[in-house]
C-alpha cells in the first residue's frame, strides 16, 4: 500500500529559501504519495486547521507541518527518522528568534503557565508542548479528533484559555488537546532546525548564550547584567589603560563600558540607541535599559554618551578619531560589515569587537572578509592592531 503524506505549510509571509530546499528534499524522502497543503491567511490558527482538514480529506497516514521560516539542519532523512520513532506526535528542535534563544520545548504548570525547558537531552524525550515548525502527526491522532471530541475540546489548533489570564496559542493548545486524548509529544534532539528571522537562529545560539551567562554569573564581576565573560572584561580593561580615547558601539547596561572606563585615562564614548538589536529587542521593550546603563556607569567623569544608531553617530562626529574602536552592536552580517566600514577610518590604534564565535557566523564572516589573517582573538573578542606594519 502506498504511503500517503500531507505536508502542511501555513503561509503568512515569504518562504525562506532554505525551507524551500528542505521541502523539495522532504517530498522525495517520504517515499510515498505527497499532498501539499499551503493555505494563505493572516490567522495562524485558521491556517493550521485548514491544513489539518486537507490532511484528513487526503486520507493521510502522516501529517507533517513545515513552517516557512524554519529549515532542517539534519543530514539524513528527517521524515523517516521521525516516523520510525514509533510515536504519534514527533518534533524536531528549534529555538525562538530572540535572546536568550530558548528552545520551543515546554512544560505545563499547575498555575496555568507554560515554561521552557532549560536543558535539552541528547536522546529522544517527551515534553508537554512545542511549536509546529517541524511536527509530524500520525493518522491515529487525526482519527481521534472526532466531531464529538472537537465539540468538547475545540478544533485542533484553536487558541485555548489555559488558567487565568493565560491564552495558549495554536501550537501549545494542540499539544494540550492531544494529552487529553492520551497521546504523547516526543522530540528528536538529533533533528535540529534553523529558525529564520534577519538571520538563522539555532540551538547552538541557546547553548552558547547559556554557557556564557553561567560563566559570567560564576565569576567575580561588576554585578552588571551582560554577556561578556570575566577574561574578556579583563582584556578590555588592560587595552583601555593604553588608550587616551575609546568609542564603544553598543553598550547595553554598561558591563563592558565599565571595564573600559576603569582602565582608560581619557574619554570613553558610549554609542547606543538602547532599543536593542533584533536578537534582544524584547528585553529593551520591557526594560528601561538606558536608565539602567546610566545607573551603572553614568557617574564616571570620563564617560561621554551619544544616544544614536551606530551609523548615524559615525556620520555626526565629523573628523573625530579614537585610539580604540570597540564594536558590540548588531550580530547581523550586513550590520557588522557596515559598522566596520563606518568606524575603521576613525580608529587609530585598535579596532575590535565582541561575539567572534561559531554561534554568531555573521560576525565572523564580516570580520574575516575585511581583515583576514590580521584578526587576533581573546575568547570571543576579535581585534586588529592597526599600528602593525604589513
Amino acid at each position: 500500500m502506498t504511503l500517503r503524506v500531507t505536508i502542511g505549510i501555513p503561509n503568512r509571509d515569504d518562504f525562506k529559501a532554505e525551507m524551500v530546499a528542505n521541502l523539495m528534499r522532504t517530498v522525495t524522502q517520504t517515499g510515498g504519495l505527497v499532498n501539499l497543503s499551503m493555505p494563505t491567511s493572516c490567522y495562524i490558527d485558521d491556517l493550521r486547521n485548514q491544513c489539518w482538514d486537507d490532511a484528513k480529506a487526503f486520507n493521510s497516514d502522516w501529517f507533517l507541518f513545515m513552517d516557512t521560516d524554519n529549515s532542517i539542519d539534519y543530514a539524513g532523512n528527517a521524515f523517516q527518522k521521525m516516523a520510525s520513532l514509533g510515536k504519534d506526535v514527533v518534533s524536531g528542535i528549534y529555538v525562538q528568534k530572540s535572546y536568550p534563544y530558548r528552545p520551543l520545548v515546554y512544560r505545563f504548570t499547575e498555575e496555568g503557565l507554560i515554561q521552557n525547558w532549560k536543558d535539552i537531552p541528547k536522546e529522544p524525550f517527551k515534553a508537554d508542548a512545542t511549536g509546529c515548525g517541524l511536527l509530524l502527526i500520525s493518522r491515529k491522532v487525526m482519527d481521534a479528533f472526532t466531531p464529538e471530541v472537537e465539540k468538547r475540546l475545540g478544533r485542533p489548533f484553536n487558541f485555548l484559555r489555559y488558567g487565568e489570564p493565560n491564552m495558549l496559542r495554536e501550537d501549545p493548545a494542540f499539544c494540550w488537546r492531544i494529552q487529553q486524548l492520551g497521546f504523547e509529544l516526543w522530540f528528536i534532539p538529533e533533528i535540529k532546525m534553523g529558525h529564520h528571522g534577519k538571520q538563522k537562529f539555532t540551538l547552538d545560539h541557546f547553548e552558547t548564550t547559556k554557557a556564557m551567562i553561567e560563566k559570567s554569573q560564576a565569576s567575580v564581576d561588576f554585578g552588571i547584567d551582560g554577556w561578556m565573560e570575566q577574561r574578556e572584561l579583563e582584556f578590555l580593561n588592560e587595552q583601555a589603560k593604553q588608550m587616551e580615547s575609546i568609542v564603544e558601539i553598543g553598550s547595553w547596561k554598561g558591563r563592558s563600558t565599565k571595564a573600559l572606563l576603569d582602565g582608560c585615562p581619557g574619554t570613553v564614548t558610549a554609542i547606543d540607541h538602547w532599543k536593542g538589536s533584533d536578537d534582544i529587542r524584547e528585553l529593551a521593550e520591557t526594560h528601561d535599559v538606558y536608565a539602567e546603563f546610566m545607573t551603572n556607569v553614568g557617574h564616571y567623569p570620563n564617560l561621554r554618551v551619544i544616544k544614536k544608531h551606530s551609523l548615524e553617530a559615525a556620520a555626526s562626529l565629523n573628523g573625530d578619531r579614537f585610539d580604540m574602536v570597540f564594536i558590540d552592536a548588531s550580530h547581523d552580517y550586513h550590520d557588522v560589515k557596515a559598522d566596520i566600514r563606518a568606524w575603521l577610518p576613525r580608529a587609530k590604534k585598535i579596532i575590535a569587537g565582541h561575539d567572534y564565535c561559531d554561534g554568531w557566523q555573521g560576525v565572523k564572516k564580516a570580520v574575516n572578509e575585511k581583515f583576514g589573517d590580521r584578526v587576533r582573538q581573546t575568547e570571543t573578542i576579535w581585534y586588529v592592531d592597526l599600528t602593525e606594519t604589513r
